[in-house]
């Protein structure tokens, strides 16, 4: 039986989804890019990249979208100066150790680092 909706604020719209619903999940529904290297939609979340940071009204910090879960009220922001710093931060730590991975991995289509 599926959860009953929830009303939130992404980037400042309005939206429902689905109780519990994965907040990656709903933020690639809703048409908002966020980059997301190790999440695979319907698999259990990785967080392993860490790409996939947002901003949580009430939260400590960024949290990761991959591992957070849709709730009632909740206000969830994609954007920002910091965020855009702290992933790029992220991603500049991922090819520092993985620099030639993405020119041969098969998701570079699917994840495509670059637009991080």
């Amino acid at each position: 039986m599926p959860a009953d909706p929830v009303k939130f604020s992404l980037d400042g719209k309005e939206l429902e989804a689905p109780d519990g619903a994965p907040l990656v999940e709903v933020i690639k529904d809703s048409g908002t890019f966020i980059s997301n290297l190790c999440y695979i939609d319907g698999r259990p979340p990785y967080a392993g990249c860490r790409t996939c940071l947002v901003e949580i009204e009430g939260a400590r910090g960024f949290q990761l979208s991959c591992t957070s879960k849709v709730a009632e009220g909740m206000g969830v922001r994609t954007e920002g100066r910091e965020l855009f710093q702290t992933r790029q931060a992220v991603l500049s730590l991922i090819m520092s150790y993985h620099s030639d991975r993405c020119l041969t991995c098969h998701r570079v289509v699917k994840c495509k680092p670059g637009d991080t």
